[in-house]
């Protein structure tokens, strides 16, 4: 992302990806280098009245299953996941339709946020 996107394109991406408006906050501030625009009152005004947009560089790989729903955040990938606990491993199911699994402890090692 680039640092002069504005608050009503952050605002609205971060609807698409299924943030409340507090986390959306953080994620302009993040899409900014630290160095918004507006303040945060000023901002989840613009989140309240503007329409959820998917990224116009976001491609997705296959369809998403019916049922997914993001249970997790990727912070390696930027990216939301739906999350399913195995036996002995996760199966992970990325936003752009990726898909794939990995073993419980490097699941919770840290890079995966749940929502």
């Amino acid at each position: 992302m680039s640092n002069d996107i504005s608050p009503e394109v952050s605002a609205s991406h971060s609807k698409w990806r299924g943030y409340d408006k507090y986390r959306a906050w953080d994620q302009y501030v993040i899409d900014t280098w630290l160095r918004p625009t507006i303040g945060v009152k000023e901002f989840y005004e613009i989140y309240d009245i503007v329409t959820a947009s998917a990224p116009s560089d976001f491609v997705v790989a296959s369809p998403l299953p019916e049922d997914w729903m993001p249970t997790h955040y990727d912070t390696m990938m930027g990216r939301m996941v739906q999350a399913k606990r195995e036996s002995g491993y996760y199966t992970i199911v990325w936003e752009d339709g990726h898909s794939g699994s990995t073993p419980i402890d490097l699941f919770e090692s840290g890079r995966y946020n749940e929502l």
